[in-house]
């Protein structure tokens, strides 16, 4: 992470509902209008709220609580003015809410989906620790609604973020966007800056500025005067510096672009994971078109493995003194099922879905690690057979 760059979020646990209330006005024309509304509000891909890249906002709609009427306002003018506001209120007479297959919403979507089980231990941190070690896996307990009514579960359930997951995903479909395009280390080369001061057209603006002619001797009152000005004189005055400030910017921009191409500077990652706003270029900041969900797994607390560490001292090769650290990784047996959608146009491009494929199935080949510490053996998945 970049220095100070850490930051937190307080987010809306899983499991709460939202009530709202939606109203079309229109005729018989808009019955199509209204299916694909609702069609799209069921959607899988459909999100709300900020994060929806990184696996916030997903909804599920709850269809027994659902309810639709179409109301006639020549006829039932007076049912509507009574309807109450209260959206706890009895809806009498409604027809349950049906929602289709979403098979409209998703044309312009690309599904993938891998089964996966961890091989052994893996690690999605929590970012702090416990009684038992330093680092221990990321944890929540969610509402559930068994019961008809909302309670915190009493067990708690392992959460593999999706934001860790596009990470993971986004750094190796760069290396193989890179590949294709046979971008290797160090072919892209910094440009250097091919922007120089006029001094020509400098001397040309003093001249004119600064008129000598005129001035006979030193004790001319006017060389007083010129003299007083070319004390003054400030070099962004000349328009010829601004030229060159204006051209070393052009040129320090182009420098940037130049840089390698790995996360905001590949393309691919940019097509696929969106890039973030640039004040300083003017640039506009684009969502990604990857769509991850969160996975909550059963968590068993005696499934956990506490691994002891101790720091070496680069110096000597040994331990440094009251340098022991631990860290809690998971184990989960069952399958684990990852859903990503992607869309179509991003697809599109040149190597970026062969590139983005090429990622998954290192994924599934347990070429790929998921989640910390995969450097010490954690997190290798391989895909399930069954």
């Amino acid at each position: 992470t970049e220095n100070h760059g850490k930051y937190d979020e307080e987010l809306v646990h899983k499991g709460t509902r939202f009530v709202f209330e939606l109203e079309l006005i229109g005729n018989e024309n808009d019955n199509e209008n209204w299916k694909a509304l609702i069609e799209c509000l069921a959607s899988p891909v459909f999100r709300i709220g900020a994060g929806t890249r990184k696996g916030f906002g997903k909804l599920k709609i709850i269809t027994e609580n659902s309810w639709f009427r179409i109301i006639n306002l020549k006829n039932d003018i007076k049912e509507y003015l009574e309807k109450s506001s209260s959206l706890n209120s009895a809806m009498k007479d409604w027809k349950p809410l049906s929602f289709g297959a979403n098979s409209n919403s998703l044309s312009n979507w690309t599904k993938y989906e891998l089964r996966l089980r961890a091989k052994d231990f893996f690690l999605f941190g929590a970012g702090f620790g416990d009684d038992d070690a330093d680092n221990k896996p990321k944890t929540e307990r969610y509402f559930d609604w068994a019961s008809g009514q909302p309670k915190l579960t009493e067990q708690e359930y392992l959460l593999i973020p999706a934001t860790s997951l596009k990470g993971i995903i986004a750094h190796r479909t760069a290396y193989y966007y890179n590949l294709l395009e046979g971008v290797k280390i160090g072919s892209a080369k910094k440009s250097k800056l091919e922007t120089t001061l006029d001094i020509d057209g400098a001397l040309s603006e003093l001249e004119a500025k600064f008129n000598f002619d005129n001035i006979q001797s030193s004790d001319a009152p006017e060389w007083e005067e010129l003299k007083n000005k070319i004390e003054g004189l400030q070099v962004e005055d000349l328009k010829s510096w601004k030229d060159f400030e204006m051209d070393l910017k052009d040129e320090t921009e182009k420098k940037k672009g130049d840089s390698m191409p790995v996360g905001e500077n590949n393309q691919a990652v940019r097509i696929l994971f969106g890039y973030s706003k640039d004040s300083d270029t003017g640039q506009d900041g684009q969502r990604g078109s990857v769509v991850i969900n969160d996975i909550y797994l059963p968590y068993k607390k005696e499934n956990d493995k506490v691994f002891n560490h101790t720091r070496i001292d680069r110096f000597t090769g040994g331990t440094i003194d009251g340098a022991l650290f631990q860290e809690k990784a998971s184990q989960y047996k069952e399958v684990i099922p990852i859903e990503i959608w992607v869309e179509n146009k991003a697809l599109e491009e040149k190597y970026v879905k062969e590139a983005f494929e090429k990622t998954l199935e290192d994924i599934r080949k347990g070429q790929l690690q998921l989640g910390g510490n995969s450097t010490k053996g954690h997190g290798v998945f391989v895909e399930s057979q069954n």
